[in-house]
């Protein structure tokens, strides 16, 4: 888990991990009742397989309702933690092997402009400012409010935003520019 900060330096991807890896020692103990440790042993000495268990463990999360996404998640989470502790795993053997449930994408409908109309008419100017930004650049609201201004180069036109890497989802820094109406706003506010 400190290797999984250290990439992400995100808290919530930690407790993300520890969650599937909870889950995953739940199923050991309910299924075969052992922990990992006993796994690693069943594995060497008693001819376990590694993918009949995992098999097992998709088919476990399927049956407590888990969602494809979340099966996914769970499988890659311990793939690694399995990794860490000395299992290999070949992953092209794993996609043969282990069949998870595939993941429905639904296509969101974006916003149209009568919607941003009514929700700029009924918010505060405060608010206002983040929802024109946010639907003029993409930028994500946690990104919005670390903004610096020194972050903001009103010389040039259009606006160029720079999003600094440590503000960022993906770690990684990126241009964006501001339309007009939302750097005037911006430059009132």
């Amino acid at each position: 888990l400190d290797s999984m900060y250290v990439i992400s330096h995100s808290k919530n991807t930690v407790k993300s991990y520890r969650t599937r890896i909870r889950l995953f020692r739940r199923f050991l103990r309910d299924r075969y009742n052992i922990d990992e440790y006993d796994l690693l042993d069943h594995l060497k000495n008693r001819g376990l397989d590694i993918f009949k268990v995992l098999k097992d463990f998709v088919i476990f999360l399927d049956k407590t309702g888990k969602s494809p996404r979340t099966i996914h998640l769970a499988l890659s989470v311990n793939k690694g933690y399995l990794r860490h502790m000395g299992i290999k795993i070949d992953s092209e053997d794993l996609k043969q092997l282990v069949k998870i449930p595939k993941v429905i994408k639904i296509r969101e409908i974006p916003l149209d402009k009568g919607i941003i109309i009514r929700l700029l008419r009924n918010a505060k100017p405060k608010l206002q400012l983040t929802i024109l930004v946010a639907v003029s650049t993409g930028m994500r609201i946690g990104e919005i409010v670390q903004l610096k201004i020194s972050d903001i180069d009103f010389a040039q036109n259009p606006v160029k935003v720079y999003l600094r890497a440590n503000t960022t989802k993906t770690r990684q820094s990126r241009e964006t520019f501001l339309t007009t109406e939302s750097s005037n706003a911006l430059k009132d506010y």
